[in-house]
C-alpha cells in the first residue's frame, strides 16, 4: 500500500511540475507558428474529452488519447502539455473531482506527452529519411501507450488497493481493435498534417468519432450479454450461462463439483428469505475470491450450484482437497453465526468435449445425494 501511494504521489507532484515547468518555458519560447494549430486541437479535444469507455482492466479509453498523442509528435514538449489541460479541468468540473484528482488525471496525461514527446525530437523531429521518420514515430506511439497503461494500473491499483502487478497483467485485455486504432489514427494524423496540415486532421476525427459511437456500442452489447449469463442475485453465472456451456463444442479439463446447501429452507421460514438471500451472495462471493483457483460458478437452481476448476490432470486431488477446504471452511463461517446450514457435494473429474458432460455431471450429482445422506446423520447446528 505504500508503495502504491508513493507512486501516486509522484504522479501528482509530477502533474503539478509539468505545468509550472510548461508555465515557465510559455515565457520563453515564441509560441506564434504553433499558436493557431494548439488552439484548434485543444478546442477538438474539449468537445471530445467527455467521451469514454471503461476497458476490462477498469481504466478508462477516451479518443481524445488521439489528439493528445498526435500534438505530443508535432509540438514541442513544453507546449504539447497545455492542449489537453482545458480538456482535463472540463471533464474534472463535470465529474466533480475532488481533491487532488484533478492533479493525478493531468500527470498521467502529461507523463505520456514527455516520454514520447522526448523520445521523438531526440530521434526523428528533424529527421530528412521519410522511413525512419515514420520508424520513429511508429517506436514513439508505442512508448505512449506503455507508459499510458503502466500509470493507469498503478492509479487503479490505489484505488482498488490491489496489487500493482496484478494490475499490469490486465494490460493485455485492454488491447482490442477500438483502442489500438487510437493508436493507428494517430499515426495517421502525423502523416496529414505532416503532408496536409491542419485541414487533413478533419478526417481523421471524424474517423475517431465513429471509432469511439461502435466500441461505445459494442461495450453496451458485451454488458448486456453479461446481464444474460449472470444471476442478479448472487452474481455468478446464470443456468443459461451452465446450457451454454453444455451445448458449446469446446474442450474442457477439469474438476467439477456439484453443490446443494442442507437445511437452507431453516434459515428462509425462521430468519426471512432476505437472510437467505444474504448467505447465497456470501456463498458466491467466498467460492468465487478464492486467491488459489481460477473457476467458474454457476447457479444451477434456488440453493444448487455447479463449480467448475479448469486444471491439469496430475492436478486433480489438489483441487479436490481445495474444493472440500472451501466448502469447510463455508461451514464453519456459517456455524459460528448460529446457521444451520451446511454443504452437499458431487465431485468428478472431466475431461473431454462439452457435450459429454451431461453423463459425468448426473455421476457428480448421484455422489452429493450419497453425501447430502450421511450428513442428514449429522446433529445440525442449532439456530441462536
Amino acid at each position: 500500500m505504500k508503495m502504491r501511494k508513493f507512486i501516486v504521489s509522484g504522479i501528482i507532484i509530477f502533474g503539478i511540475s509539468s505545468i509550472v515547468w510548461g508555465g515557465y518555458e510559455a515565457f520563453n519560447r515564441d509560441w506564434t507558428p504553433y499558436f493557431f494549430d494548439m488552439c484548434m486541437l485543444s478546442l477538438l479535444f474539449l468537445l471530445i474529452s467527455p467521451w469514454s469507455v471503461i476497458m476490462p482492466s477498469g481504466a478508462s479509453w477516451r479518443p481524445g488519447i488521439s489528439i493528445i498523442m498526435f500534438s505530443a509528435l508535432v509540438f514541442p514538449t513544453t507546449m504539447a502539455l497545455f492542449v489537453p489541460l482545458p480538456g482535463l479541468l472540463y471533464i474534472s468540473f463535470k465529474n466533480r473531482s475532488k481533491g487532488l484528482q484533478p492533479l493525478l488525471t493531468i500527470g498521467h496525461i502529461n507523463l505520456g506527452i514527455l516520454g514520447t514527446g522526448l523520445f521523438f525530437k531526440k530521434y526523428g523531429f528533424l529527421s530528412e529519411n521519410t522511413f525512419y521518420l515514420l520508424l520513429i514515430v511508429l517506436l514513439s506511439l508505442c512508448i505512449h501507450f506503455f507508459i499510458n497503461r503502466i500509470v493507469a494500473a498503478c492509479i487503479i491499483a490505489y484505488k482498488k488497493n490491489v496489487s500493482i502487478y496484478e494490475l499490469i497483467r490486465e494490460i493485455k485485455k485492454d488491447l482490442n481493435w477500438g483502442f489500438l486504432n487510437t493508436y493507428v489514427i494517430s499515426y495517421i494524423m502525423f502523416l496529414q498534417y505532416y503532408y496536409i496540415g491542419i485541414v487533413g486532421l478533419i478526417p481523421t476525427t471524424l474517423l475517431l468519432i465513429g471509432i469511439y459511437r461502435s466500441a461505445h456500442y459494442f461495450i453496451k452489447a458485451q454488458d448486456l450479454k453479461t446481464l444474460a449469463y449472470k444471476d442478479a442475485l448472487t452474481g455468478a453465472e446464470n443456468r443459461a450461462s451452465w446450457e451454454l456451456l453444455n451445448e458449446s463444442s469446446q474442450k474442457l479439463r477439469g474438476t467439477f463439483a456439484l453443490l446443494d446447501l442442507n437445511d437452507f429452507k431453516i434459515i428462509n421460514d425462521t430468519l426471512g428469505h432476505a437472510k437467505g438471500d444474504q448467505l447465497l451472495r456470501e456463498l458466491v462471493f467466498n467460492i468465487q475470491s478464492d486467491p488459489y483457483t481460477p473457476l467458474r460458478l454457476f447457479r444451477y437452481g434456488g440453493d444448487e450450484f455447479v463449480l467448475f476448476v479448469p486444471h491439469e490432470r496430475d492436478q486433480k486431488e489438489i483441487i479436490k482437497n481445495r474444493i472440500k477446504q472451501m466448502i469447510m471452511d463455508q461451514e464453519i463461517t456459517w456455524g459460528s453465526k448460529g446457521y444451520p446450514v451446511t454443504i452437499s457435494f458431487g465431485i468428478v473429474y472431466f475431461e473431454g468435449n462439452a457435450g459429454d458432460l451431461p453423463a459425468h455431471i448426473k455421476k457428480a450429482d448421484e455422489r452429493m445425494y450419497v453425501n447430502k445422506y450421511k450428513r442428514k446423520k449429522l446433529k445440525p447446528f442449532a439456530l441462536k
